[in-house]
């Protein structure tokens, strides 16, 4: 079965051994010293962002093929003893925050240390390829949720991209010389979303799964977790 989309000379995987993810974790922590996400005095001796996440997160690479070169980097944070990166961001919009009360923990994971080497379309097409695995992994693991941290940038690539349709659930507040916001996407309605609007590019997504089983999948998901996101921050803009 294909492990990612067929992005032109992109190889998107999990990391395969501890010199990969050294390079990983160094890329990240290089690029968010650039976006002035952290300063480089945050940084470790080894190069990296150390955080209480590290040992509960899944580690991907996008592999430049022609160069055998790591080109881009992201990780699914799992739920554990720490909780989620997105608490430390700040508060949740209410509503949001009390419905996420009420959810088991293993329906949800997050995406976070989104990290490219290249810059315009190769950067693009690069956190595309990414998003979309670890869209393929958050379903073969049985999640209902995504969250991700996002600044105005990333969530603009994704609103105009064919990537699933993260919504707001929190305030926006700075970081450093960023914005940022709290967003989530509830998987069954990303997966309508490509049923209903792009059901070839789903096909793809999907890496090689019939119809038939997306929709199960889809059912499956929804009995576990009634609560819609979108449906969530909608209620909580309208009444602020």
């Amino acid at each position: 079965m294909e492990l990612s989309p067929p992005f032109p000379g992109l190889d998107v995987r999990e990391v395969r051994n501890p010199t990969e993810l050294l390079k990983a974790r160094r890329l990240h922590a290089a690029c968010y010293v650039a976006a002035d996400y952290v300063g480089r005095n945050q940084l470790s001796a080894e190069g990296t962002i150390d955080d209480p996440w590290v040992p509960f997160s899944d580690y991907l690479v996008a592999v430049d093929i022609d160069n055998d070169e790591i080109v881009g980097t992201a990780r699914l944070v799992r739920p554990s003893i720490q909780g989620f990166p997105i608490a430390r961001h700040g508060p949740l919009f209410e509503d949001v925050q009390e419905a996420f009360a009420r959810l088991d923990p293993n329906l949800c994971i997050e995406i976070s240390a989104l990290a490219t080497a290249r810059k315009g379309l190769q950067n693009a097409l690069i956190s595309s390829a990414l998003y979309r695995r670890l869209g393929q992994l958050a379903l073969d693991q049985g999640r209902a949720y995504v969250f991700a941290v996002m600044d105005a940038r990333l969530a603009r690539f994704l609103r105009n991209s064919l990537l699933s349709p993260f919504e707001p659930i929190g305030p926006s507040r700075p970081e450093r010389s960023q914005t940022t916001t709290p967003m989530a996407v509830y998987l069954p309605r990303a997966l309508r979303h490509y049923l209903e609007q792009e059901p070839e590019l789903l096909e793809t997504y999907a890496a090689g799964r019939s119809f038939s089983e997306i929709n199960q999948v889809e059912i499956d998901l929804r009995a576990k977790a009634p609560y819609d996101i979108r449906a969530m921050a909608e209620s909580s803009r309208s009444s602020n």
